[in-house]
């Protein structure tokens, strides 16, 4: 879903300060959702596969291979499901 409603494929939040908005954190860390139901263009084609794989499950490149790949380890360990 599109969790803000402007339409974008992925909304990218930088550390600023609310009441200074040009004051920045610097430190690097970012917030990014991603609208896996976005069909505009602007996507390359790895976050296609990996918007596909969120969506469908579908397998598409090495990428999604390797969250397959943890996703299956994941729920294969009792110990990690229970906590």
């Amino acid at each position: 879903f599109d969790p803000f409603g402007y339409g974008l494929g992925r909304y990218t939040f930088t550390e600023s300060c609310e009441e200074k908005a040009e004051l920045k954190l610097n430190d690097g860390t970012r917030k990014i959702f991603f609208n896996c139901c976005y069909q505009g263009d602007e996507l390359t084609e790895d976050l296609r596969k990996l918007y596909d794989y969120v969506e469908s499950g579908n397998v598409g490149n090495e990428l999604t291979k390797r969250l397959e790949s943890a996703v299956n380890q994941g729920r294969k360990n009792a110990v990690w499901r229970s906590q």
